[in-house]
């Protein structure tokens, strides 16, 4: 499911990106449903503090290079930034049957601030919340990563 939501100031993009139950190594593909388990816990937690800090470094590597904000470019870092961090998640080993909601808002730094507010209804022992942001003279970037676990 893919929206896109546009103001004049903020344009924020929501990415539901499926991660199915498989691993890539290299060019091939495993399939790690095939295994017939019925788990109904992660064997491995998800490390969400862990996530956090390369969401931070994810910003701070793609923003060093964009300076100044550009509304006609803002919907295209959104994108781009999704990407990464969904590439990211791809080379973690926690990640198995875990889904990702992806929300990045970019919007241009004029001092009024920015709140954001997200409420969920998910189990606390597998799911999980990252956070991220990135700010300069120019713009400020947040992003949410939701990991919910897959019964």
């Amino acid at each position: 499911m893919r929206e896109i939501y546009e103001d004049s100031t903020i344009e924020s993009y929501y990415f539901y990106a499926k991660m199915q139950s498989c691993r890539y190594h290299g060019n091939q593909i495993t399939n790690m449903s095939s295994k017939g388990s019925y788990e109904i816990r992660p064997n491995i937690r998800f490390d969400s503090e862990a996530v956090q800090k390369d969401m931070i470094r994810i910003l701070n590597d793609f923003f060093s290079t964009h300076d100044l904000y550009d509304a006609s470019r803002s919907e295209s870092w959104t994108r781009q930034v999704i990407e990464l961090i969904a590439e990211y998640l791809q080379t973690r080993q926690d990640t198995v049957r875990y889904k990702f909601i992806i929300q990045v808002v970019v919007a241009e730094e004029r001092g009024a601030g920015l709140n954001m507010t997200s409420r969920c209804s998910w189990d606390l022992d597998s799911d999980a919340l990252a956070t991220a942001s990135f700010n300069n003279h120019s713009l400020v970037c947040v992003a949410s990563l939701f990991a919910i676990y897959h019964y």
